[in-house]
């Protein structure tokens, strides 16, 4: 028995915040020391004030 995907999962996009962090890293990686306050995603670490 194979169970298919639903169809509304066909236009799912990526996660808003993925593509974000993942600019993020690409930036830092080429020198431009950004610093990220996303404090809403989980994965990040908080920088105290």
């Amino acid at each position: 028995m194979q169970i298919s995907v639903a169809s509304r999962l066909q236009h799912t996009e990526e996660y808003y915040f993925s593509k974000k962090l993942r600019e993020i890293e690409l930036m830092n990686k080429a020198g431009a020391n950004v610093i990220n306050r996303a404090s809403a995603v989980p994965t990040c670490r908080r920088i105290p004030l």
